[in-house]
């Protein structure tokens, strides 16, 4: 009988060659490549889920003068069948806006709103290590969710190939 296995360690992952700090996402198969965009998607999936990882100050950024580059990336994500901006830091990060810029705490809020209303997901993850873990369990379901129907379709030829047997 063949048996495709949903393993995490069967996920193949690409993590951009740009990105700086990567992620640890053990036991996830990940691999060092080119994306066009996001920072962590799925190589045997690649049009899947792209996942964008932003730490606090960075996203600040994208808020004042990063504004029009990163309004263009959230543009390309929308062409992956799930995707989303995981930000490492709370809610309470946001609200109490202890950065060096400008962008008030705000203005940060009602950028997050009105690009989610544009059909953008954005996890406020808290910290690094929660950031991690929630970007292993959505490439893992992306993965899975794009496999099961596979399994499904050889499950149903191996039962027809017994029948005729």
């Amino acid at each position: 009988m063949v048996k495709i296995r949903t393993d995490r360690e069967e996920v193949r992952v690409v993590i951009d060659s740009r990105e700086q700090l990567p992620w640890d996402l053990a036991p996830l198969d990940a691999r060092i490549g080119t994306l066009a965009t996001g920072d962590y998607g799925l190589l045997d999936f690649p049009g899947e889920v792209s996942i964008e990882r932003k730490e606090l100050s960075d996203f600040i950024g994208c808020i004042g003068h990063g504004r029009p580059r990163f309004q263009r990336e959230l543009d390309r994500l929308k062409g992956f069948n799930s995707h989303c901006v995981i930000i490492e830091a709370s809610y309470a990060d946001l609200r109490e806006g202890n950065w060096r810029s400008k962008v008030t705490p705000h203005m940060v809020m009602q950028s997050i709103c009105s690009w989610t209303a544009k059909g953008n997901s954005f996890v406020l993850a808290g910290d690094r290590e929660t950031a991690q873990e929630l970007a292993k369990s959505i490439l893992y379901h992306a993965f899975k969710n794009r496999i099961e129907p596979a399994k499904r379709v050889i499950k149903t030829l191996t039962k027809k190939a017994k029948e005729l047997n």
